[in-house]
């Protein structure tokens, strides 16, 4: 969790200067270092593949049929769609995409948060 607190802080800074691809990419990685922490606690291991889709499969069976994990799961699934975008792709990200991205990790990690020993 310390990882996943270092990156939404780096997405705050970043999104106060107007720098919104770093912003979103921190915020991405915010949420990645979150998972894997809840992971670690519920089943004992992080997941170590590449793709996206099995990371949100894995992430979401932690608690199936709760409602607020499902909402998670959802935030989870939405930030890693704009994870190449941000990434990858020669268009920038505005600062809609870094609120947004923002919004989404740090109610992420707040729910995850929740979920860990104080």
């Amino acid at each position: 969790m310390q990882k996943s607190e270092e990156f939404l802080d780096t997405a705050k800074d970043a999104h106060e200067k107007a720098r919104y691809n770093a912003n979103v990419l921190n915020s991405v990685h915010a949420i990645i270092s979150a998972a894997d922490a809840l992971l670690v606690f519920v089943k004992g291991f992080r997941y170590a593949g590449t793709r996206h889709e099995e990371a949100v499969e894995l992430f979401s069976g932690i608690f199936p049929g709760d409602p607020e994990h499902g909402k998670n799961v959802s935030r989870f699934g939405t930030i890693l769609s704009i994870k190449n975008k941000a990434e990858y792709l020669e268009e920038l990200l505005g600062s809609k995409d870094a609120a947004d991205a923002l919004q989404a990790a740090t109610r992420f990690l707040s729910y995850v948060k929740s979920k860990l020993p104080k």
